[in-house]
């Protein structure tokens, strides 16, 4: 018999990120669009294992306590913030580089 596992964590975009993502739909990108959308959703749930393992999160810790991390199969960059009590790893900025 196991233990209660634990809720997992999610992903929340601010205003700023949901916009560029909106942008990348808009613009034709839509394989790009759910790329990025699935890539998030794993992002937050790396960084609940991580955070369970009492490991540092994905990516690189910025000084103003943002962490920062490149999708290296598109020219996406996703800054993201950490709220501990609700388990939820917020998108600040996403960086599209568009061609």
């Amino acid at each position: 018999m196991t233990g209660p596992t634990q809720p997992s964590w999610r992903a929340v975009l601010d205003d700023q990120a949901a916009q560029v993502l909106l942008a990348m739909h808009k613009a034709g990108e839509v394989q790009l669009h759910d790329g990025i959308v699935l890539f998030v959703r794993s992002l937050a749930i790396e960084v609940g294992a991580a955070i369970g393992a009492h490991r540092p999160p994905a990516g690189m810790r910025l000084a103003d306590g943002r962490y920062a991390v490149d999708v290296r199969s598109a020219p996406v960059l996703i800054y993201y913030v950490l709220d501990l009590e609700h388990r939820t790893i917020r998108v600040c900025d996403l960086i599209w580089v568009a061609t």
